[in-house]
């Protein structure tokens, strides 16, 4: 069944929507992973500091004790006077409901707002859209993302967390400066120290390729000399010159 020139134009922003939707909606995924886990990571890291983190929770365990004392002390004052002044105003209201004028006047306020309700409804049932409009709309919708599944999320909240660990330990407020120079210091003696390894291995096979070598050309004098039927001679200086 072929389709209508109307109908293929009509699928063609159809797809382009969907396809954007997808990527909005994966992209949007993956940066509030890697978000999350950034702050997540960095928050534990400053709280559980090796050498910080005792001192730190001690402080916010205070803080939030001091702030709970304070706000429990606020709200009971505020709920007696709230009470307070709700007992007055029932007794207010109680004493003016009571009365006729007041049972008449509640009454037509009633069917008014009945009344107005009415006429909203209707008004909004005329300007909601049909089924027609709706099924539509349904189809520029982004479709489900099936290829980025639960795993990959916590994946990459998992690296996320770690990244911001690691960022909190390196730049810490207080011992981060610290921390960078021991690292730095660290990294230098850890390339010298394999600087001087790969040199000292490297003079060691020298100096076996070069033995190799005599040898090697030795034994090749040697086997030339006994293959002419003279004996190898040595190199050396002439004396009787």
């Amino acid at each position: 069944m072929t389709q209508s020139p109307n109908q293929s134009t009509w699928n063609v922003p159809q797809q382009n929507a969907q396809d954007t939707g997808c990527n909005y909606t994966s992209w949007a995924k993956t940066g509030a992973s890697v978000l999350g886990g950034l702050g997540i990571g960095a928050l534990l890291m400053y709280l559980f500091d090796p050498e910080e983190g005792q001192q730190r929770r001690g402080y916010l365990t205070e803080a939030a004790s001091d702030l709970a004392s304070r706000a429990g002390s606020t709200l009971g004052s505020a709920w007696e006077s709230a009470s307070d002044t709700a007992s007055d105003l029932g007794d207010r209201a109680s004493s003016a409901l009571s009365s006729r004028r007041t049972r008449g006047l509640f009454s037509g306020l009633f069917s008014r707002a009945r009344d107005t309700a009415s006429d909203w409804a209707d008004s909004a049932s005329d300007w909601l859209p049909d089924r027609r409009t709706l099924s539509r709309a349904r189809k520029y919708l982004p479709a489900r993302d099936e290829g980025f599944d639960t795993s990959s999320l916590l994946l990459t909240a998992a690296g996320a967390f770690a990244l911001g660990a690691m960022m909190m330990f390196t730049f810490d407020p207080q011992s981060g400066r610290r921390r960078r120079a021991l690292a730095r210091d660290k990294a230098y003696s850890a390339a010298r120290q394999t600087g001087e390894y790969v040199e000292k291995k490297a003079r060691h096979y020298s100096n076996v390729a070069k033995g190799v070598y005599h040898e090697a050309a030795g034994a090749v004098s040697e086997a030339t000399g006994s293959e002419s039927g003279r004996p190898a001679q040595t190199t050396g200086l002439n004396t009787n010159m």
